[in-house]
């Protein structure tokens, strides 16, 4: 079963196209990856996947909503989130807090309910923060619940903002680069969490230049070059592709 459909989807910058007329299936329930050489247009296509970017020219269909034209935070209720690989962690907010942010697509008050602190916004509040309890005990952070998000190291944060898309409740997780910048034990780590990411039903599509981490993690691969989809296929298919073998390490 496709989980996004994508059809003739086009978007250049000053003319240069960064994504030229591409059309493919998104399996659900799987950890996709889109690779290919720097360059090749990876984030261009999350960035449009969530409206980040408006594409020139084709549809992106999750289900039966095109999401083309949508702003990003009507994509991101759909069900589709997002971490990037430059985090974007508030360092002066506890990772309490950060994650509490990604809650806010599940409820809503408004500014008077806000102000008077109606019990609207008391329930919906301890909602948050349970939702963020569970997101940050599913990344493995509990203990780090109260502390000062600039006291976590790199790994911690890379999850932490993971936590933070969790608790928006997605039906997909778009990440750019999750293992950038992480050891061996740490990119171990982030594998074993992409895993069970998936297994709690929900669907991954990452951008990622660790190919030991795509190959071994990733149920299908599409493989971009120059904005063009180059190949498709399993990890197995990708590792003995003629055209993947070139465009990563030339003729």
């Amino acid at each position: 079963m496709n989980l996004i459909t994508i059809n003739n989807l086009e978007k250049s910058f000053g003319g240069v196209a960064a994504i030229a007329d591409i059309s493919l299936d998104i399996p659900s329930n799987r950890i996709v990856a889109i690779i290919g050489p720097n360059g090749a247009g990876k984030t261009t296509f999350l960035n449009l996947l969530c409206g980040f970017y408006q594409a020139d020219k084709g549809q992106i269909k999750l289900g039966d909503l095109n999401l083309i034209g949508l702003p990003t935070h009507k994509i991101a209720r759909s069900g589709i989130c997002r971490t990037f690989q430059n985090l974007q962690i508030f360092n002066n907010m506890s990772c309490m807090e950060n994650t509490m942010v990604g809650t806010h697509l599940n409820f809503s008050t408004n500014f008077i309910q806000a102000m008077f602190r109606t019990k609207k916004v008391r329930i919906q509040e301890k909602q948050a923060k349970k939702q963020a309890e569970e997101a940050l005990d599913f990344c493995g952070l509990s203990s780090f619940k109260n502390s000062m998000a600039n006291q976590l190291s790199y790994g911690d944060l890379k999850k932490l903002e993971i936590a933070r898309a969790i608790a928006a409740s997605p039906k997909i997780l778009l990440m750019d680069e999750p293992a950038a910048g992480l050891n061996d034990t740490e990119t171990k780590q982030m594998g074993a969490l992409l895993q069970k990411i998936k297994n709690n039903g929900i669907s991954v599509i990452l951008v990622e230049h660790n190919m030991e981490l795509v190959m071994q993690q990733s149920d299908y691969i599409f493989v971009l070059d120059f904005g063009s989809l180059l190949s498709q296929g399993t990890p197995a298919d990708i590792q003995k592709n003629p055209d993947v073998i070139k465009a990563y390490l030339g003729s």
